[in-house]
């Protein structure tokens, strides 16, 4: 399932990656598009019902959004917001629009700093590990110990994914500040796996 849906979000974005440029919001004279990366698997993902934001979320939301952009699983870049979840999780969790840290973090980080204009990019997919799927140094062989060989190789896609939206900025309109890394438990009961952890996280984040 995670392989077909990514397949199908890449061919969209390959069909809708000229329109990026459009969508993406200017730095102010003098400053830079303050960059923020995020990826992992179910829990940076998200399940948070995104029917359930009470009204003072929904206004620090809105003013979080006249800053705030995100660019989230090869989807258009659109402001700050909860999203369509994939059909299966829409009908295993029966929620019609999700969020996950990404929404919150925005909100702070605009809080933050009043005067910026930020970009969230987040690739996230449930069930991937470090060690197959998101392995820098990905190799059929290793992926297969985790039962991941057929998984898309994310890192890659990751990296992609930033320098595709990214590349609606010259070079010197952006800086990117920060990743944010949510996962692990599918690396946890495969021994070597958990025992290589801190160096693959280490070289992904390098």
């Amino acid at each position: 399932k995670t392989a077909a849906r990514f397949l199908a979000l890449i061919l969209t974005a390959v069909c809708m990656s000229s329109a990026w440029s459009d969508e993406l919001q200017q730095p102010d004279p003098g400053k830079r598009i303050r960059v923020f990366l995020l990826a992992g698997q179910s829990n940076m993902e998200g399940r948070a019902n995104g029917l359930s934001l009470t009204p003072q979320d929904k206004e620090r939301l809105r003013e979080a959004q006249k800053r705030v952009q995100l660019a989230y699983n090869f989807q258009p870049v659109q402001p700050l917001d909860v999203v369509e979840p994939s059909s299966d999780i829409k009908e295993l969790y029966q929620v019609d629009r999700i969020f996950g840290p990404e929404l919150f973090l925005g909100i702070a980080l605009a809080e933050a700093w009043p005067g910026e204009k930020l970009l969230l990019i987040k690739l996230a997919a449930g069930g991937t590990s470090l060690y197959g799927a998101w392995n820098p140094a990905w190799t059929r062989k290793q992926a297969a110990t985790i039962k991941e060989e057929d998984e898309p190789r994310l890192f890659t896609d990751f990296v992609s994914y930033i320098k595709q939206v990214l590349s609606g900025y010259p070079s010197d309109q952006y800086e990117i500040g920060g990743m944010f890394w949510v996962q692990g438990e599918s690396d946890a009961p495969v021994p070597q796996a958990a025992e290589a952890y801190g160096t693959n996280l280490g070289a992904l984040v390098q």
